[in-house]
């Protein structure tokens, strides 16, 4: 099945650690990021993107807060060549007092992120001063912090049977993956299948081609390298139960990826029809899967896979329809959402729940 994973594990000491807080944009709700990586995307923990009950050491400066075991994003990551592990919990205000909790429903709310760096020459006062900086900006985008939420519900509120998605999901943010290159290995692995099946084959994936670091007593497991996979093997991908035609859409999209003819990064800049003409390109690679891309991993705002079953049948109980809507109907009934439909994809997966 390939090298095994412990003959690829290096150990290191985090060298670099501290703590932030962040203040999102009102309105925002953090159990719905939580329920998302838990719930929707199910990834276990060991992923570089997982749900965790974080175990606080009460220090002296923690005794105020009372922090115990809370729901916390544990992600695993590189910045700037940088190892980087974080744990994201929220907190609540009230009166001006610190209240843990996994759904702050009192306003305002604000994130502590605790991060432990390694890998890097420590000494290097220029980054080490940077690392707030850094991570800050990271977390900010993976939660999608800063995203004005309110034109998209205006256009929602407008449509009696549609604004139903916003009951019991106000402050519902998209969670994104911390490589857009994940959220690319999971669309092209979750084709035609079901979603736990399909996690279950970017674990597989993800524990040969990836890169894993012990650091702190804890393994740290990043997501899928595109270098390993651009030289890897249809044969050995298929060893791990992944189609021929998939191996070969994840070999070539890591191909050209690693040659620099495909920034996946630079698409958050793009236009719409840009980034999707361009991804699909790529051989195996659908408007389903480039919209997931998009959606999951770029954060670019006006994503919508069609054909997803996920979205036919909420939009099929919502609207009471007979039958699930083909993608002629799902593009009109989506249309008035522009340029917002990947939040109006997100809020419609959530009303499945």
């Amino acid at each position: 099945m390939g090298e095994s994973v412990s003959t690829k594990r290096k150990t290191f000491r985090p060298v670099l650690s501290g703590r932030l807080s962040l203040a999102p944009s009102a309105p925002f709700d953090f159990s719905h990021s939580l329920s998302f990586v838990g719930e929707r995307s199910k990834l276990p923990f060991g992923s570089s993107l997982s749900l965790v009950q974080f175990p606080h050491k009460k220090s002296e400066s923690d005794r105020a807060l009372a922090l115990a075991h809370v729901s916390a994003l544990r992600v695993v990551t590189r910045i700037e060549g940088v190892a980087l592990r974080l744990y994201i919990f929220a907190k609540s205000i009230q009166n001006g007092t610190h209240k843990e909790s996994d759904r702050p429903d009192e306003a305002p709310v604000e994130l502590t992120v605790e991060w432990a760096a390694t890998e890097y020459i420590s000494g290097h006062s220029e980054f080490e001063t940077r690392v707030p900086t850094l991570v800050e900006s990271f977390v900010r985008r993976l939660l999608s912090l800063d995203l004005d939420l309110s034109p998209f519900y205006e256009s929602l509120k407008k449509d009696k049977l549609l604004s139903a998605i916003l009951s019991n999901a106000q402050g519902l943010r998209p969670t994104l993956t911390p490589c857009v290159f994940d959220s690319a290995v999971l669309g092209v692995l979750s084709q035609q299948i079901t979603l736990s099946f399909g996690v279950s084959l970017y674990q597989r994936v993800t524990e040969i081609y990836s890169e894993s670091i012990e650091a702190g007593g804890e393994i740290w497991r990043f997501g899928p390298d595109p270098s390993r996979l651009a030289n890897s093997s249809e044969e050995k991908l298929r060893e791990l139960q992944v189609s021929q035609n998939k191996a070969r859409t994840l070999i070539g999209l890591a191909q050209e990826i690693e040659s620099g003819d495909l920034n996946l990064e630079s698409m958050e800049t793009q236009s719409y029809d840009m980034a999707i003409d361009r991804l699909t390109q790529v051989k195996g690679i659908g408007p389903w899967t480039a919209n997931y891309i998009l959606m999951r991993g770029v954060g670019h705002s006006d994503g919508f896979p069609l054909g997803d079953i996920g979205l036919q049948k909420a939009l099929q109980n919502l609207l009471s329809l007979d039958k699930r809507p083909g993608n002629s109907q799902m593009t009109q009934i989506a249309e008035p959402f522009r340029p917002y439909r990947s939040l109006f994809t997100l809020y419609l997966w959530n009303s499945l729940n």
